[in-house]
Formats: C-alpha cells, sequence, structure tokens
C-alpha cells in the first residue's frame, strides 16, 4: 500500500489485508490514517517520512511479522491483537493501546508511549526506549513482559524534581538493566533524599552504563542501590557528616542526617590480631534507612564469619 497524497489521507473499510508490501509513507508530505481493522497477512515493512505519523485507529491483528522503518510515526491506539513480532528499525513507535504477545525488539528507533506490551521488549544499541509521548510529560508504559536495556541502548524518562515524579515502566516480570539512562528534569532542582521509582519489576538485574546528567548537583550523587532492589534511582550528598553512635550491651544504635539517604551501614569482622582490614559487608537493607540504624553485634558478628571474636562497622555513601 503506496501512500502518495496531495493531503491528509484517512482509509476506511470492514478490513484492509496487507500482504508482503506492506504500507510505504516514505515520501508523504502529509499525515496518514487508517481506521479500518487490519490484518497482516505476511511479513511486511512500513516505512513513513520523516515529520509524518501513520495512525491505525482499527485493531492490527495477523501473523505476518512487521519492520517499521524511515524516520516518521507510527501511532497504535487500538487494542492489537497481532501476534507476529514488531521490529523498529527507525523511526518512532508510538504506543497508547496495546500489542500483541510476541517479542517487539527497537533495532535503531524509539518506542514510546503510555500503553501496554504484552510481549518481551528488547531494546538494542543505538535505539531508545521513551516512556510517554512526544511532549514533555510525565507518563508510564507498561510492559507485561520482561524488558532487556542492551549496551549502547537509551532510555530517557522525564522527572519532575518540584512535583516528585517521573515517567514509569511498570508490570514487568524481569527487567535487564543496561546503556545509558538520560534523565530530563522539568522543574525544580535535585536534592538529598530525593527518590523517583523508574521501573516496577518482579526482579531486577545488571547496571547502567551511564546516567547524564552524571551528577543531579553539587555535592550530590545518583545512589542505584536500590535499583535492583525496587526499580527506585534515588540522590545522596556526597559530604561528609557525623555519625552519631548510642552504645548498650550487645547493640549500638547509629543515626545519620536524612539528607544523607541512600549510605550504606557496613561491618566487617576479624580476629584481635587482625585488625581493621578491607573486607566490609553491606548489612542488608541499610540503604533504605535514614536513622536510627540499631545493631545488633553479636548477631552480626555470628552472620558474617563465625565464630569470630570482633566486628567492627562503618557508614558509607551509596
Amino acid at each position: 500500500l503506496a501512500i502518495q497524497e496531495s493531503g491528509p489521507v484517512s482509509i476506511s473499510s470492514r478490513t484492509l489485508t496487507i500482504n508482503s508490501g506492506g504500507i510505504n509513507m516514505l515520501s508523504a508530505l502529509y499525515d496518514g490514517v487508517i481506521n479500518s481493522s487490519v490484518n497482516l497477512g505476511a511479513a511486511q515493512t512500513w516505512g513513513t517520512a520523516g515529520g509524518r505519523t501513520l495512525t491505525i485507529n482499527g485493531v492490527i491483528s495477523g501473523t505476518g511479522n512487521l519492520t517499521l522503518n524511515g524516520h516518521g510515526t507510527v501511532a497504535l491506539p487500538a487494542l492489537n491483537t497481532h501476534s507476529g513480532t514488531i521490529t523498529v528499525s527507525n523511526g518512532t513507535l508510538l504506543v497508547s493501546g496495546a500489542t500483541g504477545t510476541n517479542t517487539l525488539t527497537v533495532t535503531g528507533g524509539t518506542l514510546s508511549g503510555n500503553g501496554k506490551i504484552l510481549g518481551p521488549v528488547v531494546v538494542g544499541a543505538g535505539s531508545t526506549l521513551a516512556p510517554g509521548n512526544a511532549v514533555a510529560s510525565i507518563d508510564t508504559l507498561t510492559i507485561s513482559n520482561t524488558l532487556t536495556l542492551q549496551t549502547r541502548s537509551l532510555l530517557s524518562f522525564d522527572i519532575n524534581e518540584s512535583a516528585g515524579t517521573c515517567d514509569k515502566v511498570i508490570g514487568l516480570t524481569s527487567v535487564t538493566f543496561g546503556g545509558i539512562l538520560v534523565l530530563n528534569n522539568q522543574a525544580g532542582t535535585f536534592a538529598p533524599s530525593d527518590a523517583f521509582k523508574l521501573f516496577d519489576a518482579r526482579s531486577y538485574v545488571g547496571a547502567f552504563d551511564k546516567i547524564t546528567p552524571v551528577t543531579p548537583g553539587a555535592n550530590m550523587a545518583w545512589d542505584t542501590s536500590t535499583l535492583t532492589n525496587d526499580g527506585t534511582l534515588r540522590v545522596t550528598s556526597t559530604l561528609a557528616t557525623n555519625i552519631t553512635a548510642q552504645a548498650a550491651p550487645g547493640l549500638v544504635n547509629l543515626s545519620w542526617p536524612t539528607d544523607h539517604t541512600g549510605w550504606r551501614l557496613q561491618a566487617q569482622t576479624n580476629l584481635p590480631h587482625v585488625g581493621l582490614t578491607t573486607n566490609w559487608v553491606t548489612v542488608v537493607g541499610s540503604e533504605n534507612l535514614i536513622r536510627p540504624q540499631i545493631v545488633d553485634l553479636q548477631r552480626l558478628a555470628a552472620e558474617l564469619s563465625p565464630p569470630v571474636s570482633r566486628a567492627l562497622a562503618r557508614s558509607d555513601a551509596a
């Protein structure tokens, strides 16, 4: 189906069956809209010109694999039942409805929207995942499956520090972090103890290669320690501070200022003649606490490396 128009094009019929010819809008001067349902009868390619949008308001069905190229946008607002794969090799796929259960792979373009993707999503090198619509707005994209962010991929999130809100990807069975995380702050100034839940998944693995901007601001750092726990990125202070300690038999109550959220309590256990070395171990869950942190030294020593005769502790910025 080649769309060569003298004005905006709208196609309406009962069902439009498209086979291997695909859709060609690479020379289009106007946007195109297909209001009828669309059946993909074979593997095919849809190409859209830069600055142009092809909107499919009807339900897409069929088993043909779909590849998107060109520099334009394909918008899918319907609850589609298409069971073939989708590959975004260039341009933008905007999902505000739903896609089918097969794999969606981004190999050179952009995946965005606030709809639901039922199949696994893989974002490859040189590709972008940008939840929400093209305009700068806080939004949520649902992926009811796995998300894999490969090395050199780019993840673009809008954040409003003033409102404490951010773009999110939710519904994930698992997420594998990688590539570059870009944060676009719309309002406000980052401050220690800020926290932004970017992902909601059952399991998290991996790490971002880089975060942009590199730091939230002067004397602050990104705390990524809870990304693989609950999908939350935090801001922590890098300034030294005093740690208050109150001792009781077998217990130490540690506290530090609230602007140092994200600090980790670490401990080590050594024989008396060894003293303090480098074998620090992070106390599980301590990065989520602000104050106080109560440490049962006897139980801690037993958990770390029994039997020992000395337990030492410190607190580090994450």
